[in-house]
């Protein structure tokens, strides 16, 4: 009996679609970035003028809050961690984009410059968070003797 195979071919047991990454990225991405804003306005608010901590803290926390939604969504993907998080950080973009046109309907406070180095900033990290979550590590193997 000769053994056929087949040209179309499904994600096995360890690998997950494109859609349930980004969404998992997603989620452990809103959970974190609560989490670190909560603990950094706690440490503002300890400071003598936390007012003028607010713009590096929320940068700081949405920065690495893009790194964490890359390499959750290429770790739940394990492989093509480059595009996974290209897609991560541009769906993230896209969202900023979005959520801070809606607020500041005619004018911003931040200038375009920053804006644009902030968003590629955001794709940048979320496209190495991708990289780094689909590394896997060699576990040596124990030889019998």
């Amino acid at each position: 009996m000769e053994k056929v195979s087949s040209p179309v071919r499904f994600a096995g047991r360890n690998e997950r679609s494109l859609l349930s990454s980004i969404v998992g990225g997603l989620i452990s991405f809103a959970i974190f970035s609560l989490s670190f804003l909560v603990i950094l306005s706690l440490v503002a608010y300890k400071n003598a003028d936390p007012t003028r901590l607010i713009q590096p803290f929320s940068y700081t926390a949405l920065c690495m809050s893009a790194f964490v939604f890359g390499f959750t969504s290429g770790k739940l993907r394990r492989k093509q961690g480059a595009l996974v998080g290209l897609i991560s950080g541009l769906l993230l973009t896209f969202i900023l984009f979005a959520v801070s046109s809606a607020i500041n309907v005619g004018a911003s406070t931040t200038p375009l410059g920053m804006a644009v180095c902030l968003y590629l900033a955001v794709i940048a990290l979320a496209t190495i968070g991708g990289l780094a979550g689909t590394q896997q590590k060699h576990k040596k193997k124990r030889r019998r003797r």
